[in-house]
């Protein structure tokens, strides 16, 4: 079985129980990665920009951060 449908599998079936008093995070929508961009010097055809999945640096790659309260 391949990586991502383990992933999807998971996550379908054992769903992640968020702690009290946070929620789903914005940035990675809960995933816990983000896609990101860098560039790539190639001096033949003048480089290109890559795009990599990294841990999302919101939630650390937890999926969920502190709920905002008015009093923060």
């Amino acid at each position: 079985m391949v990586i991502n449908d383990w992933k999807s599998f998971v996550d379908t079936h054992f769903p992640v129980m968020i702690p009290k008093g946070y929620v789903k995070c914005q940035e990675c929508d809960g995933h816990g990665a983000v896609e990101f961009e860098r560039y790539v010097v190639d001096w033949n055809n003048g480089g290109y920009i890559e795009g990599y999945e990294d841990t999302c640096p919101e939630c650390d790659g937890d999926g969920f951060t502190r709920e905002e309260t008015e009093d923060e």
